[in-house]
């Protein structure tokens, strides 16, 4: 299981319990899971203090801020994570999972090259983590080499199988690389690992999408619809699709209410997606400024999707993007 540590380093029953435990819920990868990690997390370190993979899974959980904004800032965990994984550093200094850790946490803080270089040590010393290999894949999609990105996951794939996250990133990569059907193939095993997984519905409407069946986007996206409250993501989708599949009165309706309700705040690459799709590109364009500003260590999502395509050539949008690149420095 590439999931189990690698060195146990403990003794103590009542802390290799709640280690194990916090494995279960880390490797769910969701904002309760990693809830749950922490705790789970700190009885391990409180049972045995020396405990030095229960220090370098919290550190991991940490670096996860985005899904810890209930209960911390990102700025706090990113705090906490850089001071478990030198603890767990300074009982081990060779613990790959600590290393893996911090170069998360060095990534989201602008340290890149520290970041890279930190990655390829916890893979020099644990070749087959799984989730390692997922994040130096990351790290190369970001430097703009998404061969050897696609390379690095297919060896994930490999190395963690029944790993629903796994695969549906794979898949979120296999698309932007424009390969739909092996990225249908990494949902479909997604959806039999975990077959209420939202996300990988969401990105087989994707698949179906590129590959031009827009019915069958249609049909994946009205269970997404069902699952959901109007919300304003879905509706974006939805509103992209419809325009896409020659119903661009309903995908109108859409967009307007999704204007009504809030403008697009938070959702400006979605808007931005639904804009193109209506021939709005201006509007895209402007839209999409912004969120190449606001993009921090995910430039290779924007660089490689194919849904921009109808503006990439535009002076402005090129602009952007090139000065972001240069100032992100992978």
């Amino acid at each position: 299981n590439p999931v189990s540590p690698f060195k146990q380093y403990t003794k103590n029953a009542e802390a290799y319990r709640a280690y194990s435990m916090g494995l279960s819920y880390w490797s769910m990868h969701t904002k309760v899971g990693f809830l749950n990690a922490i705790q789970q997390f700190q009885k391990a370190v409180a049972a045995d203090p020396n405990f030095s993979s229960a220090y370098a899974y919290l550190a991991d959980t940490y670096a996860h801020s985005g899904y810890l904004n209930e209960i911390m800032t990102a700025e706090e965990a990113r705090v906490k994570g850089t001071e478990a994984a030198t603890r767990a550093l300074e009982i081990d200094p060779d613990n790959a999972e600590a290393m893996a850790a911090l170069a998360l946490i060095y990534a989201n803080e602008n340290r890149r090259a520290e970041a890279f270089e930190l990655m390829k040590r916890s893979l020099e010393i644990k070749p087959n983590d799984a989730h390692s290999r997922h994040r130096i894949s990351w790290m190369f999609a970001n430097k703009g080499q998404i061969d050897r990105a696609l390379e690095e996951m297919r060896f994930a794939q490999k190395l963690d199988p029944q790993s629903s996250y796994l695969n549906v990133y794979f898949a979120e990569l296999l698309l932007l690389a424009r390969k739909p059907e092996e990225a249908l193939a990494s949902i479909n095993k997604a959806l039999e690992i975990d077959p209420g997984s939202f996300t990988a519905r969401w990105n087989r409407v994707g698949a179906y999408e590129q590959l031009g069946q827009m019915d069958n986007a249609e049909s994946e996206l009205a269970w997404l619809i069902e699952k959901s409250n109007r919300d304003i993501p879905i509706l974006l989708l939805a509103s992209r699709i419809y325009a896409k599949n020659n119903k661009k009165a309903m995908a109108e309706v859409l967009i307007a209410e999704v204007e009504k309700k809030n403008g697009g705040e938070r959702y400006e690459s979605l808007m931005a997606f639904a804009e193109i799709a209506l021939g709005r590109k201006t509007d895209a364009v402007k839209r999409m400024k912004k969120v190449i500003e606001q993009t921090n260590d995910n430039i290779y999502t924007i660089k490689y999707e194919p849904k921009l395509d109808p503006i990439r050539n535009d002076q402005l949008f090129a602009k952007y993007l090139k000065a972001k690149e240069e100032l992100q420095s992978w």
